[in-house]
């Protein structure tokens, strides 16, 4: 990409990213359908071009790189053909041959990306749907990747046809269970299956984001902040933190709370990139900043008291904060036991118990925690990493109860 396009690209997504996550939605649904990796067709109504906008800071969130959108070629002309080009649109003439574009999308979805194709073809000025096109299913079932189903609504409001500014308003957006071609038909049935299968999920999808009822929004907020945490505990697997993964947590938790502003789930993800940060902030602000965290973290608690990360992240305060400050060691014991009692199968909520019971003095009860910690089996590096501190942890218990380190396998 030019250097033109390039800055192009990102001061057009440093402002409207933002923007979108925080001013234009009302709420996403049905987020944890749309794949983290790899390639796939993304098909959705079509009420304006802001749609370009929402789907592709929705997907950078989820996916750490935005869609390709398939484009018609009218719109490319003057300065706006580097503008579109930047922003991942792709010019399609719809007088080409077909086998042209059929070539096309197999290097975009060959590459990775998701591509996302409006199967009615143009804007719909009403609110059903139009007839919809084969070609993004035909996309799909060529490469072998799966279709997810989208629909939004709203964004007729923020960006009007013939309009060139974006207006006041909100848009809510609904993905869908990923579709796949049905083998067992042949080509033509099963492309006409797919298709079919495709429109009415839209049309039910659409349904959702025009009525937005108020007892789903807690629930799509919380997978969302799922979502977000998941991504946090990947941004932890090196020695440092993965500080684009942890940008990408904190736009998931935008969308997140446009569904359910006061969700406590939400607030608790948020909590634990607050304390991400103060590890790795100004330390004269440090101390500060972890009273204010206490406050927020007390409240996690209160709001979830059967939560174990919020008791984990509490004790885990208590442990680290000096006693000038407020921390405990006493707390730290009580907090992390209640996750350890919540949770018994995540061992980073036995090992700072275990952290925590030595500073206490109570080194026998911290021995016992090191060894369930040592008896879990281990799924990936960080299981690995900190079964390497727990046994180094034991050799030191070992040696303060007089106890000799027992081999481990």
């Amino acid at each position: 990409m030019s250097l033109v396009k390039t800055l192009c690209r990102k001061g057009t997504n440093a402002l409207t990213r933002p923007a979108v996550r925080r001013r234009y939605l009302s709420g996403v649904e049905g987020l944890e359908h749309v794949p983290e990796h790899g390639p796939f067709v993304l098909v959705s109504n079509h009420v304006s071009f802001a749609e370009h906008f929402v789907y592709e800071a929705i997907l950078h969130a989820r996916r750490g790189q935005g869609g390709v959108f398939l484009t018609k070629a009218e719109s490319f002309s003057g300065i706006r053909t580097v503008w579109y080009e930047a922003m991942g649109a792709v010019a399609v003439d719809r007088d080409q041959p077909a086998r042209a574009l059929l070539e096309l999308a197999d290097a975009i979805l060959a590459d990775g990306h998701a591509l996302v194709v409006y199967p009615e073809g143009t804007r719909n000025r009403g609110t059903g749907l139009q007839p919809f096109k084969d070609g993004g299913f035909r996309f799909a079932d060529r490469a072998d990747v799966p279709v997810i189903p989208a629909a939004v609504w709203g964004t007729q409001d923020i960006l009007p046809i013939g309009a060139t500014m974006p207006r006041k308003g909100t848009a809510h957006v609904v993905f869908g269970p990923p579709l796949r071609p049905d083998p067992d038909l042949r080509r033509a049935e099963r492309l006409q299956d797919l298709t079919d299968r495709g429109r009415r999920a839209v049309t039910e999808l659409l349904d959702r984001a025009q009525d937005p009822a108020p007892h789903r929004r807690p629930l799509a907020a919380r997978r969302t902040a799922d979502l977000a945490d998941r991504l946090v505990e990947r941004a932890l697997d090196g020695d440092e933190p993965d500080r684009e993964r942890l940008k990408r947590a904190d736009a998931l938790l935008d969308l997140a709370a446009a569904a359910d502003p006061d969700n406590p789930h939400v607030r608790l993800v948020r909590t634990r990139l607050a304390g991400l940060r103060l590890l790795g902030g100004p330390a004269p602000l440090r101390p500060l900043r972890a009273l204010a965290l206490r406050g927020r973290l007390e409240r996690a608690v209160a709001e979830l008291p059967t939560e174990p990360m919020a008791h984990y992240l509490l004790g885990r305060w208590h442990l680290t904060v000096p006693g000038l400050l407020g921390g405990s060691p006493d707390l730290a014991v009580r907090h992390l036991a209640e996750a350890v009692h919540l949770d018994g199968d995540d061992t980073r909520y036995a090992l700072a118990q275990a952290q925590a019971l030595r500073r206490t003095g109570r080194e026998g009860e911290a021995l016992a925690a090191v060894e369930s910690v040592l008896a879990a089996p281990t799924a990936d590096e960080r299981d690995e990493r900190r079964r390497d501190r727990a046994a180094e942890l034991r050799t030191a218990l070992a040696v303060a109860t007089e106890v000799m380190p027992r081999r481990t396998t």
